[in-house]
C-alpha cells in the first residue's frame, strides 16, 4: 500500500526532470515540441517552423515597439493624466 504523500499531481515527469534552469528549459521546449506537434516533422521542418514563429515574434515585436507609445501617450492625454502642453504624439510618429 502506497502512501498519498508520494503521487504527485503531474506524475512521474516531475520526478525525471533535470534540476535547474537547463531542466527547466529543456522541460518548456519539450512542451512546445508537443503542443505543437513538432516531434513528427523532419529537422529541417522543425528549423523552418522555428524560423518562421521567431520571425513573427519579431515583427510583432517592433510593431508593438513602433506604435504603440503614440497610443498610450494618446490616451494618457485624453483621460486627463497628461497635460497636451507637456507631451506633443507628434514627438513619438
Amino acid at each position: 500500500m502506497s502512501s498519498t504523500s508520494d503521487i504527485s499531481p503531474l506524475g512521474s515527469c516531475e520526478k525525471m526532470r533535470k534540476p535547474g534552469l537547463k531542466g527547466a528549459l529543456e522541460h518548456l521546449y519539450f512542451t512546445y515540441s508537443v503542443n505543437f506537434g513538432l516531434y513528427m516533422l523532419e529537422p529541417w521542418e522543425v528549423r523552418m517552423f522555428n524560423a518562421i514563429l521567431c520571425c513573427m515574434f519579431m515583427m510583432s515585436l517592433y510593431t508593438f515597439c513602433v506604435y504603440f507609445p503614440p497610443y498610450v501617450i494618446e490616451m494618457l492625454i485624453y483621460i486627463g493624466l497628461v497635460s497636451s502642453d507637456v507631451v506633443k504624439v507628434e514627438d513619438f510618429s
